[in-house]
């Protein structure tokens, strides 16, 4: 049973979401009367994926320019057998605003996605730091005057690309998946450390997702393991070009430069940034942040 009240500061008042790792609750820092987040998993000696993303984000905060595209504020703590880390609570996921629209997003809202996305990946990867579960649910829009604001969230696979002597992290082997099965790399179905490529192939993942409606290695059926193998087979015989039919050539562009990359490459973000941008210019559409949510287009 979660107590009314948590760290004698925050008032739980409903439950937001479960998955795998644990439950998010709304809650109101009863001092301050300020709208949050709170993260909850069961403590566990061996690992908190909560105490990695109160790093991550202590990490980004210490910047000298802290990235906007994150929560401002975050606390973690223990209490009662569980680990809780407290954040700035923030609007709908992308995921969330998708089913609401009809899963039905003009170009001009996903191509508006696209160009911040991108802007926002690279800046993550620009301080060193791979995501490692970049998709749809882990960018979300913010509340008030930052409802056309995108943030990045959800840090419990996120590490460092490079270590402290600045040398690349190896490439290793896991003993399984890292990440969401559906916008899963090949490579991470391999269970191969992730670097910068794999989470610019979960992006156009998600892209595609968002154009199309769904991928070719959605609902299967079987156990989780099986359901793993199942997409891995699928996304190694589906060819990119057949992946991106009847959707701008600019994708499977995109998808292809990225699927090519090594390990340890520094992607183009420019010419990535620049693919999308002309795409956005021909097509005659303005960085107005009216999108299809918000307003008829």
């Amino acid at each position: 049973m979660l107590p009314e009240v948590l760290n004698k500061t925050f008032k739980v008042t409903r439950q937001l979401a479960s998955g795998g790792f644990g439950q998010i609750y709304e809650g109101m820092n009863i001092f301050t009367n300020q709208h949050v987040a709170i993260k909850m998993e069961k403590k566990n000696d061996s690992h908190s994926y909560l105490k990695n993303e109160a790093n991550i984000y202590t990490y980004l905060h210490n910047l000298e320019q802290p990235p906007d595209f994150i929560s401002r504020s975050s606390h973690f703590f223990c209490e009662n057998e569980h680990n809780y880390l407290v954040m700035d609570l923030l609007g709908p996921s992308l995921s969330d605003l998708f089913k609401k629209s009809g899963k039905s997003f003009s170009l001009k809202t996903i191509l508006m996605l696209v160009l911040m996305n991108l802007k926002i990946v690279e800046f993550f990867h620009s301080c060193n730091l791979i995501h490692r579960d970049i998709k749809p649910n882990n960018f979300l829009i913010g509340r008030g005057n930052k409802s056309k604001q995108l943030f990045l969230v959800d840090f419990g696979f996120t590490k460092k690309f490079l270590k402290d002597d600045g040398s690349h992290i190896p490439l290793i082997e896991y003993g399984g998946l890292t990440g969401t099965r559906r916008y899963a790399s090949i490579n991470n179905h391999l269970n191969l450390e992730s670097s910068r490529r794999d989470d610019l192939i979960s992006l156009g993942y998600s892209w595609i997702y968002l154009l199309k409606g769904e991928l070719p290695w959605q609902n299967i059926k079987g156990t989780k393991k099986e359901k793993i193998l199942k997409a891995k087979d699928i996304k190694m015989k589906v060819s990119v070009d057949e992946l991106c039919r009847d959707i701008p050539k600019e994708f499977a562009l995109y998808l292809n430069y990225c699927s090519k990359l090594d390990f340890e490459a520094t992607p183009d973000y420019q010419y990535l940034k620049k693919l999308f941008c002309n795409l956005f210019e021909e097509s005659k559409y303005v960085m107005d942040y009216k999108f299809c949510w918000n307003q008829n287009q």
